[in-house]
């Protein structure tokens, strides 16, 4: 019987094999993501803004999505069609 390994313990074995410098340059980066906005570590997930682009070359959009991780998975749940003017904020206001 294999027992599968979570992303997480996947992940703890990975830094447990890092360099005390790589260990400095990783802690760097998580630091910078989450300064400047990159990473949302809220467990209600992150806003994203979609459109569909058919054959013709129609768009339709934009479509909100709430993205968030749920038990090791990524998750998409549709909110409705967005209003262009909160696009256009979200837009502007993107890292």
């Amino acid at each position: 019987m294999t027992t599968k390994t979570s992303a997480l313990d996947r992940a703890i074995q990975a830094i447990k094999g890092l360099s005390r410098a790589d260990l400095i340059k990783l802690q760097s980066v998580i630091d910078t993501l989450l300064n400047e906005g990159y990473l949302d570590i809220d467990p209600a997930g992150y806003v994203e803004y979609k459109f569909i682009t058919r054959p013709n070359g129609k768009q339709y959009g934009p479509y909100r999505y709430r993205r968030a991780w749920i038990n090791g998975k990524l998750t998409s749940r549709y909110e409705g069609k967005a209003d262009p003017g909160e696009y256009e904020t979200w837009l502007k206001n993107r890292p």
